[in-house]
């Protein structure tokens, strides 16, 4: 199956190919051959996030490979020290603080520290927080990026999250749910209970994250979430399969009735398993249309996926009666356009519901009069 779409275009071919013998051999799966990888593939990996990995593996690559590596790197490990500076000062007055993907995934998932790329830093905590998030990360030197206070209120009631900044320039985004709230993804899973969530330390700190298995749901949904858009987030998941043996049924426990977490799972482990496998413990075979969608996007000539792509390929992992409330909450939710039109205070803002199909109603008719 793989074969048949790294033939639809040469250069991803070769991408994969490298990818994935740059994984085994990092993993220590394969003892491959010296290779040295044609210089004109730099910036479709640094476009998938595999620069580290690459570089880890191949001795023979130009020096701008290194020197983006190791800036990669160091960058990591500074974003990595924050995550622990943050969890240190707000864990006492936060509730339920914890960081998924970033720094944690990194050393539940990937061979060694300093490969996996990452910009930011995200954080969970409770809804009813927010105050105290507020005042600790102001006191570490963040400021929100939310326009005003009702902006930045409205934007954490509904569900879509807030961005803050530091003057030195680092970002760290912070949500009490996993996901946009139209998104299928269950809040069972965003609850921190001692079965799902468990302690991993960055630079001494305990810093409380995802166990592997709940991480690998995460990384399968997040994927498919962006339409398939980065090779590394498959290196997320065949990692977490090599250095957790057992984490794919332990997944599975966790989908309980959701359709689409069983499909991105399974669409996700058969993509790692496809490109970078064999890989222990899956149990998955045969061809799959969804699979074979997802490595269309993954060897695509264009940079990014496209908004509209991304919708159709979350259709196509939900059952009708999931797509039909995906839709309807997408449709429905207020989001950031209706808080910059009328910013509402937190004690109004369930008029957003009403206002915000009058607002599609006027774009409708304004439509209709052009």
């Amino acid at each position: 199956m793989v074969g048949f779409f790294w033939m639809n275009g040469r250069l991803m071919n070769e991408m994969i190919q490298l990818s994935r013998a740059a994984f085994r051999r990092s993993f220590g799966l394969e003892n491959t051959p010296p290779i040295t990888p044609s210089d004109s593939w730099f910036d479709a990996a640094r476009r998938h996030r595999m620069i580290g990995l690459w570089t880890d593996a191949f001795d023979s690559l130009p020096s701008r490979w290194k020197t983006a590596a190791y800036g990669q790197a160091l960058f990591t490990a500074r974003l990595s020290d924050e995550a622990a500076r943050i969890a240190d000062a707000l864990s006492g007055s936060v509730e339920g603080l914890r960081v998924v993907k970033g720094p944690a995934l990194e050393k539940q998932a990937w061979p060694r520290l300093g490969l996996r790329s990452f910009d930011d830093l995200d954080f969970r905590c409770k809804k009813d927080a927010l105050p105290a998030l507020v005042d600790g990360l102001s006191a570490l030197g963040y400021q929100v990026k939310a326009q005003d206070d009702h902006h930045r209120d409205n934007l954490w009631h509904f569900g879509w999250g807030l961005e803050f900044r530091h003057p030195t320039g680092l970002m760290i985004e912070v949500n009490h749910r996993m996901f946009p709230p139209h998104f299928p993804w269950p809040e069972r899973l965003t609850r921190q209970n001692s079965e799902q969530w468990a302690f991993v330390e960055l630079n001494g700190t305990p810093v409380c994250c995802p166990v592997p298995s709940l991480h690998l749901l995460l990384v399968c949904a997040h994927a498919a979430w962006h339409g398939w858009e980065r090779l590394a987030w498959i290196v997320d998941m065949a990692g977490l399969l090599i250095r957790h043996p057992g984490v794919f049924p332990q997944a599975q426990s966790m989908v309980g009735g959701s359709t689409f977490l069983n499909n991105t799972l399974e669409c996700g482990c058969r993509i790692a398993s496809e490109i970078f496998g064999p890989l222990p413990g899956i149990g998955l075979s045969g061809a799959d249309p969804l699979t074979a969608q997802a490595i269309k996007r993954l060897v695509r000539d264009k940079p990014d996926v496209p908004l509209q792509t991304q919708r159709e390929i979350h259709h196509h992992l939900m059952s009708l009666p999931e797509r039909a409330v995906y839709t309807a909450r997408r449709l429905a939710t207020p989001g950031d356009p209706d808080f910059i039109s009328w910013p509402l205070p937190p004690c109004l803002n369930g008029l957003y519901w009403i206002t915000r199909p009058v607002r599609g109603l006027l774009k409708g008719l304004k439509r209709i009069e052009r």
